[in-house]
């Protein structure tokens, strides 16, 4: 379904600044009736090592609709590194992600090449 305009729904992740880290939720937007699966994935690495965790649910679409697959506040000091995934698929097969990588000293590797 990669490409497909027919995607049932788009991948929406919001990140809101907070006193000491991030409020960060994933939402599902629907463009057009259906059943997709919605899986968030969360990573913080610091100079006290890795924390990930994931949310995972089904939920139905509709066009306009829009749902919570999950939402935490994210302890975050001036050292920590956060990436955030939100992938949707339908019937096994992803068709849609958004990601997203915080880090507060701005020290991203090269994608571009």
């Amino acid at each position: 379904m990669a490409g497909d305009a027919a995607s049932p729904a788009l991948p929406v992740l919001d990140v809101e600044p907070v006193e000491g880290g991030y409020r960060i939720a994933g939402r599902v937007v629907g463009l057009a009736s259906g059943e997709v699966e919605a899986q968030l994935s969360l990573e913080r690495t610091d100079s006290s090592g890795r924390t990930a965790t994931r949310q995972s649910r089904s939920i139905a679409v509709e066009p306009g609709s829009e749902t919570v697959v999950g939402e935490t506040q994210l302890s975050a000091g001036p050292d920590a590194e956060l990436e955030v995934r939100l992938t949707l698929s339908a019937a096994g097969t992803p068709f849609a992600r958004a990601e997203m990588r915080l880090a507060r000293d701005g020290d991203f590797p090269d994608t571009t090449e």
